[in-house]
């Protein structure tokens, strides 16, 4: 809010309050764990919880996990298949 709405946004010292004055390298490590580490908890939550479940990616695993978010849906089968309306 304080970069686009008010007129401290406009000014260095503005960014510098926000901790935009520089890059922090120092805690970049402690945000990648954290970060990994939510991920990882919520994941075996999941799994734990019976939401979710571990299976290995069929043949080649580099083209399971390039292909499958990019690939078109199959003809003659629709995303909505299967609901009832």
């Amino acid at each position: 809010m304080q970069l686009v709405v008010t007129r401290e946004g406009y000014s260095g010292d503005g960014w510098r309050r926000l901790g935009m004055g520089r890059l922090g390298l120092r805690t970049w490590p402690l945000t990648m764990a954290t970060t990994a580490g939510v991920c990882l908890i919520a994941t075996m939550a999941a799994v734990a919880l019976g939401f979710g479940r571990f299976t290995a990616p069929q043949g080649d695993w580099v083209q399971s996990v390039t292909a499958r978010p990019m690939r078109q849906p199959q003809a003659g089968h629709h995303p909505d298949q299967g609901r009832s309306t």
